[in-house]
């Protein structure tokens, strides 16, 4: 299919025949075998499907699924054979439309999202881009934007969008340019985060021309962030608790450090290379991910917290990404595009060998239970949602592109999309 990830095209290529037949589409049928933590070689603990767990909330999870004689990873018919976007509820297939180019649908995983009871999709050609919900046109404009960000509050949607090349970004409320900066390249894990803090709707970007330097839009109000940028590279922005907090590497020493209004702070010693960092917020709160290449050669991925304590695990080898909240960390690892395990308060366990996340929305974590919505890299297998150690397979022939844990009775901001709430919005309009 055209446009489709590297992460689908390197899948295996055996076809696909996976029966839809029964009344449930998450069941708990024999799965995939375990993988295992090829960077320590410590034991994991076994998962096996067992009874249904009481779940904190409900969890949904979105996926692409195709007909059952088609061997989507091959894709012989280029992305022109019929598929749908589906949202799934346990034993329902609650959405389901059509996706594909004449649908205006992109099959991408990272192009369609759940959020306030809808699963909003964009798509953009060289005329435009359309925003849908549920398959159902809700505004469409004239620029071609990736849509990077997305929030719903009432009646209105906002998008954070990002013009091809990867440089210039708007933020809309219904298609309507409220805030646009023609050099800014968007911050944050999901390559431009827009989020609540404090009541605002908020993001922030690094503008490179005339010069460097890093903003964070509060309701379409932009502040600067005064720092040395000749000598670091700015990784993350956030705004938290109403602060503005900065991740960044700075060169001469050769460390990360935070920038918090005045103040810096550095975050460990000296390493070789920093290939990535982010900052998680958690209510008040925030922690910073660093992935980093030490003096030794070996490459780690830590987790530290605003006062500089080091909060990993005792081995940091191999973990791809945290999870915080309410204080209580979750983490996910593996070796190159795949995934091999998780570990929650203290427990470590094993994924199923072969197992992929299509995107950054196939993980959730609320505090009590990791959820990964899985794609195997065999045909042999259905894609797997795992909560906790819990493995339930989805039939579908597809891959999944979403895990959503639906907790009405929380309110706070969470560090993934795909668990925030919605707050308030005041409307106001700026310009970078």
């Amino acid at each position: 299919m055209r446009g489709m990830k590297n992460a689908v095209r390197i899948l295996a290529v055996v076809p696909v025949f996976i029966a839809l037949a029964g009344c449930h589409l998450i069941d708990h049928t024999p799965q995939m075998p375990l993988g295992r933590r090829h960077t320590t070689g410590r034991t994991l603990e076994q998962p096996s499907p067992g009874p249904e767990s009481v779940l904190p909330g409900r969890v949904l999870v979105t996926g692409v699924a195709f007909p059952d004689y088609y061997d989507w990873r091959r894709d012989t018919a280029n992305g022109k054979v019929h598929c749908s976007v589906v949202l799934i509820d346990g034993s329902q297939t609650l959405v389901s439309f059509p996706a594909g180019e004449d649908a205006q649908v992109s099959q991408e995983a990272d192009m369609h999202r759940y959020a306030s009871g809808g699963v909003f999709s964009d798509y953009a050609w060289p005329g435009g881009t359309v925003v849908k919900r549920d398959g159902e046109v809700i505004f469409r404009y004239d620029e071609r934007e990736l849509v990077s960000g997305l929030q719903v509050c009432g009646d209105d949607v906002f998008t954070l969008g990002i013009r091809p090349g990867g440089r210039g970004l708007t933020l809309r409320r219904n298609g309507i340019p409220e805030y646009s900066a023609p050099s800014g390249t968007p911050l944050g894990r999901m390559a431009g985060r827009l989020y609540y803090d404090a009541g605002a709707l908020c993001f922030s970007y690094l503008q490179t021309s005339p010069s460097t330097k890093a903003i964070v839009v509060r309701d379409g109000v932009a502040e600067e962030i005064d720092a040395p940028y000749s000598l670091g590279r700015v990784l993350d922005v956030l705004s938290v608790g109403g602060r503005t907090v900065m991740l960044a590497f700075y060169k001469p020493a050769r460390m990360p450090f935070l920038v918090i209004g005045d103040s810096f702070r550095p975050l460990g010693g000296s390493v070789a290379e920093i290939s990535e960092g982010y900052l998680i917020p958690d209510g008040q709160d925030f922690y910073a991910q660093i992935s980093y290449t030490g003096k030794d050669g070996l490459q780690r991925t830590e987790l530290w917290t605003e006062g500089g304590s080091n909060c990993s695990p005792g081995e940091c080898s191999g973990i791809q990404r945290y999870f915080v909240r309410g204080g209580k960390v979750a983490y996910l690892g593996g070796d190159g595009g795949t995934v091999s395990f998780a570990g929650a308060e203290g427990v470590e366990y094993a994924i199923p060998e072969g197992s992929r996340l299509m995107g950054d929305a196939c993980a959730a974590w609320d505090g009590r239970m990791l959820c990964l919505a899985l794609t195997p890299s065999s045909p042999l297998y259905s894609p797997l949602l795992m909560m906790g150690q819990e493995q339930l397979a989805v039939k579908i022939n597809g891959y999944l592109t979403g895990v959503y844990i639906d907790n009405k009775e929380e309110t706070d901001v969470n560090d993934n999309d795909n668990q925030r709430q919605v707050r308030g919005h005041t409307g106001r309009t700026g310009q970078g």
